[in-house]
């Protein structure tokens, strides 16, 4: 997708530049996807809370963001009357 703003050296090797505490882990996810069988599908790692917004806009701009977000704690069949704070129409 961004072939063309990816910088170059004069022999065409691509230049990630990238802080190492951003880019090994990326480094690190891919070689854990590239071994992973089909059935796995290794999460994202966590970075340093110093390092993740840089962390954020690297995987937008590779297009690697997650999927889809995993939400715990949600209950199922709630009656709304039940739910404190909301009203009914």
């Amino acid at each position: 997708r961004y072939e063309e703003q990816l910088d170059r050296d004069k022999n065409g090797n691509v230049f990630l530049d990238y802080s190492p505490k951003v880019m090994m882990p990326l480094i690190e996810y891919l070689r854990l996807r590239r071994d992973a069988s089909l059935e796995e599908s290794p999460s994202l790692p966590e970075v340093e809370e110093s390092q993740r917004k840089a962390w954020q806009s690297m995987l937008r701009f590779f297009e690697l963001m997650e999927p889809c977000t995993t939400f715990s704690g949600i209950q199922l069949d709630v009656k709304i009357s039940e739910l404190k704070g909301w009203t009914m129409f």
